[in-house]
């Protein structure tokens, strides 16, 4: 058998090219603690502080997924929308979790930086001088390996010297490693904290232009060259350089997509978020690349590319979790396969039985099974239409939520625009108000982009535009003629969305002003 490239790989990254850093190797003792910058630059409530060895510490920052429940899990829809990098990035549906269980929901931990130089050698060994600011620029020219051997090395570390500061299950404490793509896109999007609409968006919500908070390729920003980590803005879970400045490796292997689906082979590493010499039109949260392991000098070490921890636990972490986890399957399954009682009461149990049946079947017995067959279609027939009718009522009503919703855009917006002017006119004397104005608009033109995108993942357009006319004359008969008035536009914000995405959203709240 030939030995698989992957592993071999992966061998000569941890045997050969860091000695210092092996699975069962315990790192030099502190030796003082370091200054705040190198590891906090911009101290923030919810931090979680890890120490390191060499007197170091490493942040974290929680990232709650919601469901409280033990099998609970968030569909999540990933990746980019751009036609020519589809087999790369195409959006599609994940799945995602967290370790830690929290009220009504479940928390995994992200590195609020990314890995530095300093946090790297104090793990590595020998213990750095973490005062040096060079030290505090990521830990890039790292193979996969180093990465996930890294990352292992400061589990075991902090098993060792800080157990009771790990969050965890009982005996059983949470682990340092690296993260999955769909943990770090979460992250990176601004998992729970952000709406509908600004999680499908390009970049997370940020104040001011995209230098602030990203570092990409540009006179206005990196300008090729690497940053100290931390220096700008932090996204809403209150990680920073999540894109730009180091790209970031992850856990998985890089898969293509076909449509619908990821593609059957797996190739080498996964790198996520870009890096300081990538122009901002290609930075997206969608945006991932291919890390292969070896470049015509050997193993690839890029001065581009780095990494950040996250910290999770087992899925099996004790005996009580595997109960929990038993009972929740069985709850499932009786769930998923109830209704099955009676004659025609379910279409699915009844198919199953004339299968069954057929199967055994003489010749006496085939007008029985005709007449069972013709039942079965009258009850399909029922039931489809049933649910077409709820679907469509379903429709109907969340287009009136929408025009309803509409009709607060106007108001809001102009009254957020003469704000901006008075306040363009140092009017201090109306900025308590205007701040309320500012907030209140902020708030009804987020909700609206937030509807009219749930909409468009819920149901198809064409759908939607069949209830228009019913919604339109529900609203004439209520005498409701503004609201009326609105349907059309509201219908036509939808078709700009689902053709654009969330580029549209500053033209979608423009073309409410003044009406």
């Amino acid at each position: 058998m030939k030995p698989d490239p992957l592993a071999l790989a992966l061998v000569l990254s941890l045997a050969l090219v860091l000695p210092g850093v092996a699975p069962a190797a315990t790192p030099t003792a502190g030796a003082g603690d370091w200054p705040v910058d190198a590891f906090n630059r911009k101290p923030a409530e919810g931090d979680l502080a890890l120490p390191m060895p060499c007197g170091g510490t490493m942040v974290f920052r929680p990232v709650d997924v919601p469901g409280g429940a033990v099998f609970a899990d968030q569909k999540i829809t990933l990746g980019g929308g751009s036609p020519d990098r589809a087999f790369i990035e195409n959006a599609h549906p994940d799945y995602l979790s967290g370790s830690f269980a929290e009220k009504n929901a479940w928390r995994y931990y992200i590195a609020k930086y990314e890995l530095t130089a300093a946090q790297y050698a104090a793990i590595a060994g020998p213990c750095p001088d973490a005062s040096k600011m060079d030290l505090w620029l990521p830990k890039v020219g790292i193979t996969p390996g180093e990465a996930t051997v890294a990352a292992e090395s400061y589990s075991a570390w902090l098993f060792a010297n800080a157990r009771k500061s790990l969050p965890g299950d009982g005996k059983a404490p949470g682990f340092v490693r690296l993260p999955t793509e769909a943990e770090w896109e979460y992250a990176a999007r601004g998992g729970a904290k952000v709406g509908p609409s600004d999680f499908d968006a390009r970049h997370p919500p940020m104040d001011g232009p995209e230098s602030g908070a990203i570092w990409y390729d540009g006179p206005e920003s990196a300008d090729k060259e690497l940053q100290l980590v931390g220096l700008l803005a932090a996204n809403p879970l209150g990680l920073h350089d999540m894109l730009g400045n180091a790209a970031e490796l992850v856990q998985d292997l890089f898969r293509l997509n076909r449509v619908g689906r990821p593609h059957g082979r797996a190739g080498a590493f996964v790198k996520r978020g870009g890096d300081y010499r990538t122009p901002l039109a290609e930075i997206h949260s969608g945006l991932r690349q291919e890390f292969d392991l070896f470049d015509a000098k050997g193993l690839r070490r890029e001065a581009t590319t780095g990494t950040r921890f996250v910290l999770a636990a087992a899925a099996l972490p004790s005996r009580d979790r595997l109960e929990a986890l038993r009972q929740g399957w069985t709850a499932l399954t009786e769930q998923s396969h109830s209704p099955l009682a009676e004659q025609q009461s379910d279409p699915r149990a009844e198919l199953k039985t004339l299968s069954e049946f057929t199967s055994q079947l003489d010749f006496p017995e085939k007008a029985e099974v005709k007449r069972r067959l013709l039942n079965l279609a009258g009850v399909i027939d029922a039931n489809i239409a049933s649910r077409n009718e709820e679907r469509d009522r379903a429709a109907r009503e969340m287009l009136r939520v929408a025009v309803f919703a509409a009709g607060q855009l106007p108001t809001a917006l102009d009254n957020a625009e003469r704000c901006g002017k008075l306040m363009a006119l140092n009017a201090a004397q109306y900025k308590e108000r205007c701040d309320r104005v500012q907030a209140d608009s902020k708030f009804d033109s987020q909700y609206y982009l937030d509807h009219v995108t749930r909409m468009l993942a819920e149901f198809p357009v064409p759908i939607l535009e069949g209830q228009l006319g019913t919604l339109g004359s529900d609203l004439h008969a209520q005498g409701m003629l503004d609201a009326e008035g609105r349907v059309d536009h509201v219908f036509s914000d939808l078709k700009t969305l689902q053709a654009k995405g969330a580029t549209a959203h500053k033209g979608i709240l423009g073309g409410w002003k003044g009406r």
